[in-house]
C-alpha cells in the first residue's frame, strides 16, 4: 500500500510505502490433558463378548478378552443407575444343609450403557486340599461373588463368633488366592451393559455355617490350620444376600432372600 504526501521539493509530490500490518501470532495450543490417578481412562475398545443387553457372568468373568488393562481407572457410576436382583424373590423352604439355587442380575435402568468393573480372583484355591476358605457361600459359576447369611436376629452364620476359636477372627481371610501359597494378583473384568440390559449368573447357597456363640475347634490339614468345618444350620429363618466384587459401582439397594430351614439336622 502506498500513500501520497502533499508538498516536497519544488512543489513535487512524492509517495512512500506504508508499514505492513504484522501478522497475528499463531494461537497457543493447550497442553495435552494428562490422566491423573483419579481420572478415568477409556482404555481399548470393549470386545463384543464383553458387552450387550444380556451378558452371561459365568462366561464373561472368566474371559481373558474382558480383562481391563493395568493403569485404566474405571469411572464411578451413580447408585441409582444399577440395581441388583436376586431370584427367586419369594421366601424358599429347604432342609438343614440343603441347597438354594439363585439367579443374580445386574440391571441397567439408565438410558445409556454402563461400564462395570469386577475384581475377581485369578488363581485356584488350594487344589481342593482343604486349604481354601469354606463357608456357607458357594459360588457356582461366578468367581469373586460371596453369599452372606445371618439369622433373623442379624447374627452372622458365616464365621465362628468366638474370636479365640476363629482362625481369622473378623472373618476376613488374609491368605492370597493361589495354589499352595503362590499368590496371584486379582483380575479386573470390564463389562458394558446396554441401556435396559442386564448381566446375570447363577449362584448356589448351601445351608451350612456356624451357630452363633457356639465354640468350634480349628482344624489342621498337615502343616496348615484352617477354619472349623461348618455344620448344617439348625431350623429357623435366615436372610442371605450377595456381596459382589464390583470395583466402580454399588447397586441402589441390597437385595435379600428369606430362607426357611425346616426339619431335623443330620451330620
Amino acid at each position: 500500500m502506498r500513500a501520497v504526501l502533499a508538498g516536497g521539493l519544488m512543489g513535487q509530490a512524492w509517495t512512500m510505502a506504508a508499514p505492513e500490518t504484522p501478522p497475528s501470532p499463531p494461537p497457543i495450543a493447550s497442553p495435552p490433558a494428562v490422566a491423573g490417578k483419579d481420572a478415568p481412562a477409556a482404555g481399548p475398545p470393549v470386545p463384543a463378548a464383553c458387552r450387550g443387553d444380556h451378558i452371561d457372568l459365568a462366561q464373561a468373568l472368566t474371559a481373558a478378552a474382558c480383562e481391563l488393562p493395568a493403569g485404566v481407572n474405571p469411572e464411578p457410576l451413580p447408585r441409582e443407575d444399577l440395581v441388583l436382583v436376586i431370584e427367586p424373590e419369594d421366601a424358599v423352604r429347604i432342609k438343614p444343609g440343603g441347597l438354594v439355587e439363585l439367579r443374580v442380575s445386574f440391571r441397567n435402568r439408565s438410558p445409556r450403557a454402563l461400564t462395570l468393573v469386577f475384581q475377581v480372583p485369578a488363581g485356584g484355591d488350594g487344589l481342593g486340599l482343604g486349604l481354601g476358605r469354606r463357608t456357607s457361600a458357594e459360588a457356582a459359576v461366578a468367581p469373586g461373588f460371596v453369599i452372606k447369611a445371618s439369622n433373623f436376629l442379624g447374627q452372622s452364620v458365616d464365621t465362628p463368633t468366638d474370636e479365640q476359636e476363629s482362625v481369622f477372627g473378623d472373618g476376613a481371610d488374609p491368605r492370597p488366592h493361589g495354589i499352595l501359597g503362590v499368590s496371584f494378583p486379582p483380575r479386573r473384568i470390564r463389562l458394558v451393559i446396554d441401556a435396559g440390559g442386564e448381566a446375570s449368573g447363577r449362584l448356589v447357597w448351601k445351608a451350612v455355617g456356624y451357630v452363633p456363640y457356639k465354640k468350634y475347634r480349628a482344624q489342621k490339614v498337615g502343616a496348615f490350620v484352617t477354619e472349623p468345618a461348618p455344620e448344617p444350620l439348625p431350623p429357623g429363618a435366615y436372610r442371605i444376600w450377595i456381596h459382589a466384587p464390583l470395583q466402580n459401582a454399588a447397586p441402589a439397594a441390597r437385595a435379600t432372600l428369606t430362607v426357611n430351614i425346616t426339619g431335623k439336622r443330620s451330620r
